[in-house]
């Protein structure tokens, strides 16, 4: 039997985690005030990125590639990621 399993995380919390890795490699060769405006610019897409999340508490799926915004219920989660038919 075909199982759907779903992954659950603080995506803000994750993306600044990858940002925090290459932070050094992005900055490399910043002046002191690029590097502030660059933090700046990072916290406030973090920010906006933790609001839009909270607007609606329902559970959001990323699915590439969708033009619009559609609800699934599980048996049509299954046939996209499981079944794909």
């Amino acid at each position: 039997m075909n199982e759907l399993l779903f992954s659950a995380m603080n995506i803000p919390r994750e993306v600044q985690k990858v940002l925090n890795q290459s932070e050094d490699d992005v900055c490399r060769g910043m002046t002191a005030s690029e590097r502030k405006a660059y933090h700046c610019g990072v916290l406030n897409a973090l920010g906006i990125m933790e609001s839009l999340l909270e607007l609606d508490k329902e559970p959001a799926i990323h699915i590439p590639g969708l033009d619009e915004i559609i609800e699934m219920d599980v048996k049509d989660l299954e046939k996209f990621f499981i079944n794909k038919d």
